[in-house]
């Protein structure tokens, strides 16, 4: 690598490193003025979202180097907006993917000439032209004038209505013969009886033995949906559970400390802590599926 390309290598990598910086800071400075806004403390949003301060504080300050990893700061930020109903889902893809380099500024189109005074007169004379030559060449409309005679009339006589004549009669041999159809007796139909059978609910127990384990849980996608549809998600503390009733038979679980993660299905132990993965092993998309009990 020659010296120059060198050091544009060194150039981009510390405007990314700018750019980002920019952008934590920004997103920090919406969760404050969010916070402050809706009459939150830092202490009332840990305890609301179960996290510690300091990494309430480190979101609003945007030091994203006192998390404990990217997927926990991605997460405690979701969960964070979330809590202030604030939607940066936006802000979060970009930060997945090193989409945070500037663009170029914005530009408007100039807006559209309006017509001279001239055009707008001739069409202003066009318009009565053929208003004038629509009235004069349309058919009139008027009703004709009905002659009154002086002389009086007499009274009409209305005609004596016709006698239609009589048809001659077709021989027997060419009459057809009607077929008599019986009379059948109409049974009642029996009743239908409509049952709905509903789907049952599982009973799902997460929870997190000698560290802390950071959970995503989603609903697969389906018909009614294309995509995953998150429906939880907590940092639990070590000795923490996480109950869940749901009709899904299957969940997609993410978790940020694999080997802390005890889960519990309908009752059953579904993997024990340390089944999942190492210490530290960020366990993406794990199918949770539940076993229906058909011998009951």
């Amino acid at each position: 690598m020659t010296e120059d390309s060198r050091q544009q290598t060194d150039t981009a990598a510390a405007t990314d490193a700018e750019n980002r910086e920019a952008l934590l800071t920004g997103i920090g400075k919406r969760l404050r003025s969010a916070r402050e806004e809706q009459g939150y403390g830092i202490e009332d949003v840990a305890t609301a979202l179960n996290l510690r301060k300091v990494y309430i504080q480190a979101l609003e300050d945007g030091r994203w180097e006192d998390m404990p990893g990217e997927v926990y700061a991605l997460g405690f930020l979701r969960q964070y907006a979330t809590h202030l109903g604030l939607d940066m889902d936006a802000d979060i893809q970009q930060l997945k993917s090193g989409e945070y380099r500037l663009t170029r500024p914005l530009t408007f189109p100039d807006p559209p000439i309006a017509p001279s005074k001239t055009w707008s007169v001739i069409a202003a004379v066009f318009f009565v032209v053929l208003f004038v030559l629509f009235n004069i060449f349309s058919p009139s409309d008027k009703l004709p004038q009905r002659v009154v005679s002086e002389q009086p009339s007499s009274p009409a006589v209305s005609p004596a209505p016709a006698v239609p004549e009589p048809e001659p009669e077709q021989p027997a041999s060419k009459q057809q013969a009607v077929p008599q159809v019986a009379e059948q007796p109409v049974e009642p139909l029996p009743s239908l009886a409509i049952t709905t059978e509903l789907p049952p609910i599982h009973h799902y127990v997460f929870e997190a033995v000698g560290a802390p384990a950071w959970l995503q849980i989603f609903r697969e996608p389906g018909e009614d949906r294309e995509e995953a549809e998150l429906i939880r998600e907590v940092l639990l503390q070590p000795g923490e559970r996480l109950a869940l009733d749901d009709t899904a038979g299957t969940l997609l679980v993410t978790c940020g400390n694999a080997a802390a993660l005890q889960i519990r299905v309908d009752g059953r132990i579904h993997a024990e802590a340390g089944s999942l993965g190492e210490s530290g092993k960020v366990l993406r998309n794990y199918r949770l599926t539940a076993t229906v009990n058909t011998s009951e």
